[in-house]
């Protein structure tokens, strides 16, 4: 690749983050909302023992609008063993 490439790719990619950047400001919260089945899928599956479940919390203080966690809660199914002696009921 030449220098005139690198650079069209470059301002290409800046671009595109830029984009998404605002998509993500603006229909964040919808987009993570969105995206729970998914992210719960691939917890059930990575940890079958578990049940969980997600929850989107904004902040409560009214300067930091656009400031939101995600909340994970679970159920234990089965007994986690942490060593012989020692596991976590369900």
């Amino acid at each position: 690749m030449n220098r005139r490439e690198l650079i069209l790719l470059t301002i290409k990619a800046l671009l595109a983050w830029l984009a998404l950047s605002g998509l993500a400001l603006y229909f964040g919260a919808s987009l993570i909302i969105g995206l729970f089945p998914f992210i719960k899928s691939i917890m059930i599956i990575l940890t079958p023992e578990l049940a969980p479940r997600l929850k989107l919390v904004t902040s409560a203080s009214a300067s930091a609008q656009l400031d939101y966690s995600i909340e994970l809660s679970a159920w234990v199914l089965r007994p986690i063993y942490l060593n012989a002696a020692q596991y976590i009921p369900p």
